[in-house]
């Protein structure tokens, strides 16, 4: 697809959404051991490090699924932008995402709790599972371990030109400022909606590469993670291009209603998704991404 400049306000109809998630891996670098191991092994100094699990993963494994939860909802409703962890995310998903990722926040918070509470007979536990290396690795209080645990979510307005309103003396700076700006947001936004032509062409080729192999294994999330995007993409859509649209109406009639089970049984039906899968991509190929 050909990349070209975007001229879209998404300023009154999207959001930003800043997602920040905080853990405590429970691992550290042991100095001492890893000091030995290179003298051991007749190695420079730093050719090797020791890393400490200083409890087990298992203990951890609820959280982390918990804050993974988190993280695939703040993906699922959200665009690419300029920075890490920030997401546009448009004005007609904000109450579906907020609500999701509020209640998947709080099981996080619960799940941090739990491990809180059983904290105490893991430090109990600690010399039947660091043995020896007990005598140089400590675990964190109470206190300390609390405060590594921690997921926030920000909104924040999308920048506009007219917004940066600083005193300066040189008016062609601040000018040259506001066009930065500007141009930011057109490259963000182009990233965006580039994005979901890469999602939707990754999807379709998924089923097209697999339909195409007779006798291949497959799960029935290939049918219905297409579905489950198609469902997503016009709220996605954030500059209403009806090409995407037409794609996603074209995914949802073509592929989107054909029962895995019958992919498995009917090979008839197997060919025939798989070409039906090669006209949409070459459908997408043809499609030269000016949004102007």
């Amino acid at each position: 697809m050909i990349r070209k400049t975007v001229n879209s306000n998404i300023s009154t109809t999207t959001m930003l959404m800043r997602l920040s998630i905080s853990r405590w891996g429970a691992s550290k670098k042991d100095q001492k051991e890893s000091r030995e191991i290179c003298e051991r092994k007749n190695a420079e100094k730093g050719a090797a490090s020791v890393l400490i699990q200083l409890v087990p993963k298992e203990e951890l494994k609820a959280i982390n699924n918990a804050a993974f939860k988190v993280n695939q909802i703040w993906h699922r409703y959200t665009l690419p932008w300029i920075d890490d962890g920030v997401g546009i995310l448009p004005a007609r998903c904000y109450e579906k995402c907020a609500k999701e990722i509020s209640e998947a926040i709080k099981y996080f918070d619960e799940k941090v709790d739990e491990f809180l509470a059983r904290f105490p007979k893991i430090v109990e536990n600690l010399p039947t599972h660091l043995g020896e290396l007990i005598k140089t690795n400590t675990l964190p209080n109470i206190g300390e371990l609390k405060s590594k645990f921690s997921i926030s979510v920000i909104y924040q307005p999308v920048p506009q030109a007219s917004d940066f309103n600083v005193s300066l003396s040189n008016d062609d700076a601040i000018n040259e400022i506001r066009r930065n700006i500007t141009n930011s947001v057109n490259n963000a936004t182009q990233l965006a909606m580039t994005s979901l032509y890469d999602d939707l062409y990754k999807l379709v080729s998924k089923i097209k590469d697999t339909t195409a192999v007779k006798d291949k294994i497959f799960r029935d999330s290939l049918i219905s993670n297409l579905r489950e995007f198609c469902e997503r993409l016009p709220d996605l859509n954030i500059i209403k291009d009806e090409r995407l649209n037409k794609l996603c109406r074209e995914c949802k009639e073509q592929l989107g209603s054909i029962d895995p089970q019958d992919l498995r049984d009917n090979n008839r039906i197997r060919k025939q998704t798989a070409e039906k899968a090669n006209n949409i991509i070459e459908n997408i190929r043809k499609i030269d991404l000016d949004m102007e």
